[in-house]
């Protein structure tokens, strides 16, 4: 994983031009109500760098992370992509939750409990 710093991000700019880099990017499955996907993107404007970067106060739920992701891209601004995907706590979903629980997974909430805002796309 290529770690969120302005030196990396400044690197990448003088070599490729300002654009969006997938730094850590999982794919993203196509049904919204499976897994939550949570968001970070680092730009030349944040606040802190390295690990300190990838935590709850800089992450972004997937409504926020689009509008995010159009302004830099309006504003020709580099940034680092980041993506986190958690299982949805859904008992009508195909998992094992007990299995995944002894194994120390972090749930997300269910989609109907999610509270964010839901994508043109359907994500929340």
């Amino acid at each position: 994983m290529m770690k969120p710093s302005f030196q990396t991000l400044a690197e990448l700019t003088a070599r490729k031009g300002p654009r969006i880099f997938n730094a850590s990017v999982s794919s993203v499955n196509p049904n919204p109500r499976m897994y939550k996907y949570y968001w970070w993107i680092f730009t030349e404007h944040s606040p802190v760098e390295g690990m300190a970067f990838l935590t709850d106060p800089y992450r972004l739920c997937s409504f926020d992370f689009q509008q995010q992701l159009k302004y830099c891209k309006e504003n020709n601004l580099s940034a680092l992509i980041y993506n986190e995907r958690l299982h949805r706590y859904d008992h009508s979903l195909p998992f094992d939750f007990s299995k995944l629980k002894q194994e120390g997974y972090t749930f997300a909430p269910s989609f109907d409990e999610d509270p964010d805002p839901v994508t043109a796309e359907g994500f929340k």
